[in-house]
């Protein structure tokens, strides 16, 4: 009975996704909606041309679009042109991790007598279905790095229930399912269950467990390869961190073979390069790129277009929880956020193409999150810990208010202004009360 909060946390969450998933994407003539993005499409790709059409030129591409986007659009087009070959602009990772879903779906559509094309109704859900659980995966991940971590059980629930509810998660489950953020937070919360217990620990097993998972982070996105910079946090202390570098520097063999593992994972890109290109080291984004002396800090968190702070204030709050943890912890996570935000601010387009918030925190989400449980962790007393709890209700329905906002089109997902943004959440008070007076009224 102790677990039965955790349960229905867990329950709740596939219900709630599979609920709207169902009703926007599950439908044979809408089924295209599941991978629709350009990325999406890319990162899916390499499951149909390798296990069906054998193709790594994605020469399928054009085909399937008509098939069922109903039209080829130049900017779905996920193939670059290089001088040997087409190559697919977005990386491999994503893939890995969707194969069993894949092949599973593939199964069915096969004893089913369905479309084997790779994109036909069970190739489509079963990504939904695949998304979905890697979702709770990361979540449990969270919840044990957490209780390693002495945050109690109720703490715990309330971080994740406001990392599932209060973030921008929910877009990237049943709008967006086939792009990489809900599966680059899995990866990402595993790595930090595995530093957590090789820093305390100091176990060969662990250290080579976690060069793979980073070698796989690294391959969903490489720029997620910063988490490698959160090591001093996630060792907890500096003497812990201190032990677990002279244990690595003391066991060559063993820092070998975990290079030889994360370049094992990693190397899965630079043959699938090889493959379409004839080189192994591919830049596919061509004409984007960081500029390191132009970062948009300000604007990544605080815009009215994408804004991390404003479309998502709770990691805003969240993060007030630096200052209540021990100085060498809140120091070494407060100085790797500050560093992971300069070097996203640095991309362009800082914004990251069409989204709600800012898409490429999710995968952080446990760290800027974690601070929100050493947070309310602080609260002892109710007459703080109450309003606390109704303020994070209040934004947490908040955030739900503005994604259905965003799913109607009144928070635009490329071109929202300070006039916009202030225009919907005026529209969308205005149909609350009219709700309102129209129940009161039926009554």
């Amino acid at each position: 009975m102790k677990n039965i909060a955790f349960i229905i946390l867990f329950v709740i969450i596939p219900i709630w996704f599979f609920t709207n998933a169902k009703q926007n994407n599950w439908k044979e003539g809408h089924v295209g909606h599941i991978i629709r993005s350009s990325d999406a499409k890319g990162y899916y790709a390499y499951l149909p041309a390798i296990f069906i059409y054998d193709d790594l030129s994605f020469g399928f591409w054009e085909d399937m679009q008509k098939k069922y986007w109903k039209k080829v659009e130049p900017w779905s087009d996920y193939r670059k042109k290089t001088e040997t070959g087409y190559v697919n602009k977005y990386y491999a990772g994503t893939a890995v991790l969707q194969l069993p879903f894949f092949l599973t779906a593939h199964a069915i559509t096969i004893s089913q007598g369905g479309d084997v094309d790779g994109y036909s109704w069970y190739y489509q859900v079963l990504i939904n279905i695949g998304t979905i659980c890697y979702l709770i995966i990361g979540l449990l991940l969270f919840n044990r790095f957490l209780k390693s971590n002495q945050i109690n059980r109720w703490k715990r629930l309330t971080t994740l229930y406001v990392t599932a509810f209060g973030t921008n998660i929910a877009i990237y489950c049943f709008d967006d399912p086939a792009m990489s953020h809900i599966y680059s937070f899995a990866a990402v919360s595993l790595f930090m269950v595995l530093s957590d217990k090789f820093f305390r620990e100091n176990s060969m097993k662990i250290l080579l467990l976690a060069a793979i998972v980073f070698g796989l982070i690294v391959l969903i996105r490489p720029i997620n390869g910063l988490v490698i910079f959160s090591l001093p946090f996630l060792a907890g202390t500096s003497e812990r961190l201190v032990k677990g570098f002279d244990f690595i520097r003391n066991k060559p063999i063993s820092l070998l073979f975990s290079a030889l593992l994360f370049f094992a994972v990693v190397g899965i890109q630079l043959i699938l390069y090889k493959i379409q290109t004839g080189h192994f080291i591919v830049y596919s984004y061509q004409d984007e790129g960081f500029d390191f002396l132009d970062p948009n800090i300000f604007n990544i968190l605080l815009s009215y277009k994408k804004g991390l702070f404003v479309y998502t204030p709770l990691a805003g709050i969240a993060l007030i929880g630096l200052f209540f943890m021990k100085k060498y912890r809140g120091l070494a996570l407060g100085i790797f956020l500050l560093f992971l935000t300069y070097v996203l601010s640095c991309w362009y387009p800082w914004w990251y193409g069409g989204s709600f918030s800012s898409r490429v925190y999710i995968e952080y989400f446990p760290y800027i999150f974690f601070a929100f449980a050493v947070l309310i962790s602080k609260m002892t007393k109710k007459i703080i810990l109450v309003p606390f709890l109704v303020l994070t209700l209040f934004l947490t329905l908040h955030n739900q208010q503005q994604i259905i906002l965003y799913r109607w089109g009144m928070i635009h997902w490329d071109s929202m202004t300070k006039e916009k943004y202030w225009e919907s959440s005026t529209k969308a008070a205005d149909m609350v009360r009219g709700k309102i007076k129209k129940t009161f009224k039926g009554g």
